[in-house]
């Protein structure tokens, strides 16, 4: 059974990290589109790109515990950088990214660590991801 769990876990993992992944990779194409166009968002390829990003924004807080802070803090953080996209704020996007990353970095390394004590600890309770 832990087998199983750890197993969901990872797979839970990889889903988080490849939609972290686009998501950054979406927000970064926006940015740099608006960077030499300001008025890319209006374009037939930006509202689609930016209906991408709320699209794989809305599914990795759907794959977090809204009551927990940290996926409280991601949440706010994605928004933050929608936001400063429509504002034209690459710079700022940007660095929110960065942000983005360092506290989803956290999150998946707990995921991991759930993980392998899942594996090492038969016998102890299960947490949930």
């Amino acid at each position: 059974m832990r087998s199983s769990i750890a197993s969901l876990r990872s797979a839970w993992i990889k889903e988080l990290r490849q939609l972290a992944g686009e998501f950054i990779g979406l927000a970064s194409r926006i940015g740099r589109a608006l960077q030499s166009e300001s008025s890319y968002l209006d374009s037939q390829a930006g509202r689609q790109e930016i209906s991408q990003l709320f699209e794989v924004s809305s599914q990795i807080e759907l794959m977090l515990d809204p009551k927990k802070p940290a996926a409280k803090s991601i949440s706010s953080r994605m928004g933050s950088i929608v936001d400063s996209l429509h504002n034209g704020g690459f710079a700022k996007a940007n660095e929110l990214l960065n942000k983005f990353k360092e506290e989803l970095s956290i999150i998946l390394e707990n995921g991991w660590s759930d993980v392998k004590e899942d594996l090492r600890n038969p016998g102890k309770s299960l947490k949930s991801p």
